[in-house]
């Protein structure tokens, strides 16, 4: 099979379950699958991107960008005094508050003037690359079932 086949099988095959390891080795694992195959095997897994740049000899960087926004629950400590009948008190008091939090990612892909990508670079929390990694965990995945296969045949 040719390397966009098995570039499009990657892509569909077991578009499934995703594993957990760190945010780092996900996606690194994933975009290091994508490297050397065209452009579509990356719209295929992280979708149509955000934006792009033509930067140096021919070569364009895409960019993908997800924000994850929730509300984020944080203690805050104080104490406060008084009398309780004839004595002095002292109370240890805790308020919740909701505090909005964002999350960001953002996976920057280099293409050659063939449009096959060449270099990637990624950066971001967990809670925000979170699709991102669920999208690249299938592409792990597939990756590994079509490996497995061509060592079959």
């Amino acid at each position: 099979m040719g390397k966009m086949t098995n570039s499009v099988l990657a892509v569909l095959v077991l578009f499934g379950c995703a594993t957990t390891t760190t945010v780092s080795e996900n996606m690194a694992k994933g975009l290091d699958i994508m490297v050397g195959h065209p452009l579509e095997v990356a719209t295929m897994v992280l979708g149509y991107p955000d934006g792009k740049q033509d930067i140096v000899k021919g070569r364009t960087a895409y960019y993908w960008i997800d924000k994850q926004h929730e509300m984020t629950v944080r203690p805050a400590f104080g104490y406060t005094t008084g009398t309780l009948d004839t004595q002095d008190v002292s109370l240890r008091t805790t308020k919740l508050y909701a505090v909005p939090t964002t999350y960001e990612c953002m996976i920057k892909v280099v293409v050659d003037q063939d449009d096959t990508i060449v270099d990637y670079d990624f950066n971001g929390q967990r809670a925000g690359c979170k699709d991102f990694i669920d999208r690249l965990n299938k592409l792990i995945e597939a990756n590994e079932v079509i490996q497995s296969f061509n060592k079959k045949s």
